[in-house]
């Protein structure tokens, strides 16, 4: 059942942290992390597909066993959701794998600490900003990737949503009549929706089409549940069709 939300509290500055060594020039924080802990924290959705060869090749090239892993930073991300403060990994997704793997078969060899650089984020387009400044030797993947092209549409869309007091893009966790960011890219990623040769503007166009259609058809409704209502205050009512049909005629 969907709760009610009230907008998201502008992000805090990092808490403080044990293990803390250092602040970088854009606030992120340098520290000491287990490496068992970090296995438990989950992949940014906006991350590329895991590339099995690639992680093959990592693998076979530990010439220090798997402790070598701990030789490059993981970068993180925090940012508010409904629930609270959540993080994700936003660079070092098929080394975390490897540990994954490893951790399965056997635990004791993570007896190790990693370290990682973790970037507090008010909005999405800033952690698709900060994964692109991270991930600039890999261009060619933003034109094959579907996950990496639906980006550009979450960035174009959360500009155009986002721009009042009330965010109404909102990260994993949020509740309808706000939209989640996750379902949104994972809605665009399985509609093919990068593949139509349409611009991320062009879709933010159909978008404002249709929420308006949204808009008149719940006003012209003579019983009306209290999440229509709630939608209709908000002027925003594209999250309450979970099944996205309002991606129809985008082509």
């Amino acid at each position: 059942m969907d709760a009610p939300s009230a907008p998201l509290r502008r992000i805090p500055p990092p808490p403080p942290q044990r293990n803390y060594i250092h602040k970088l020039s854009d606030n992120s924080i340098l520290r000491k992390m287990p490496a068992l802990d970090i296995v438990k924290i989950d992949i940014w959705h906006g991350n590329r597909i895991l590339n099995e060869e690639h992680k093959k090749d990592i693998s076979e090239n530990l010439k220090g066993g798997i402790q070598s892993l701990d030789l490059k930073p993981y970068h993180l991300v925090s940012y508010l959701v409904e629930d609270g403060l959540k993080t994700y990994i936003v660079d070092g997704q098929h080394r975390v794998s490897i540990l994954k793997d490893t951790a399965r078969k056997n635990m004791e060899q993570l007896n190790f600490d990693v370290i990682v650089i973790e970037k507090m984020c008010e909005s999405e387009n800033e952690v698709i900003e900060y994964f692109k400044l991270l991930n600039t030797t890999k261009a060619i993947e933003w034109k094959e990737d579907p996950t990496l092209q639906a980006n550009a549409y979450i960035a174009a869309f959360e500009k155009e949503f986002n721009k009042g007091k009330v965010k109404l893009l909102r990260s994993e966790g949020s509740h309808r009549p706000y939209m989640c960011t996750k379902k949104l890219r994972d809605a665009i990623v399985k509609s093919n929706i990068c593949s139509l040769e349409k611009t991320p503007q062009e879709f933010v166009e159909h978008a404002l089409q249709k929420n308006k259609q949204f808009i008149e058809h719940f006003k012209s409704m003579t019983l009306r549940e209290k999440l229509h209502d709630r939608a209709l205050t908000l002027s925003f009512c594209l999250a309450i069709d979970e099944k996205f049909s309002w991606f129809q005629g985008f082509a």
